[in-house]
């Protein structure tokens, strides 16, 4: 009974690891999200409009704020690319426990002791080291030669 708490406390720390984990992922999902607004007003605002005649200083400043949100946005790709990674971790360990759960429900039944409680129903007794003899297929049974 103590063994099967410890596993049921084993899983629940699994879940719990989970949870913190899908919790962190969306956490830094909406940060991205919010960054990648602030670049897109940033980079609305800055671009002239086709009536303005475009400074030498202004065309810098243009080049300096695109290299800026280049940047910006490679650092949100690899961060992304992290947390696609953390996401194959989760579903990976979920598939874990799922594949768990199925072979314990598995386990408590197996074929083996399906045979021995069908050979004790037969003759009556734990029999299994004797083989039992299958009669024929069409329900016949052949003459004892022991006679």
């Amino acid at each position: 009974m103590e063994a099967v708490k410890g596993i049921k406390k084993g899983n629940d720390a699994e879940c719990d690891t989970v949870k913190r984990q899908i919790e962190d992922v969306e956490g830094a999902v909406l940060k991205l999200s919010d960054t990648n607004d602030q670049l897109m007003k940033d980079l609305e605002e800055s671009t002239p409009s086709l009536n303005k005649v475009v400074s030498a200083e202004a065309e810098k400043s243009r080049q300096t704020q695109r290299k800026r949100v280049a940047e910006q946005a490679r650092r949100d790709s690899q961060e992304i690319g992290q947390l696609q990674f953390e996401v194959q971790n989760i579903q990976y360990v979920m598939l874990k426990l799922g594949d768990e759960k199925k072979s314990k429900g598995k386990s408590r039944f197996s074929g083996k002791t399906v045979v021995l409680l069908r050979d004790f129903i037969r003759s009556g007794k734990k029999s299994s080291s004797k083989k039992h003899k299958k009669g024929c297929f069409c329900g016949c049974s052949k003459p004892s030669t022991t006679e």
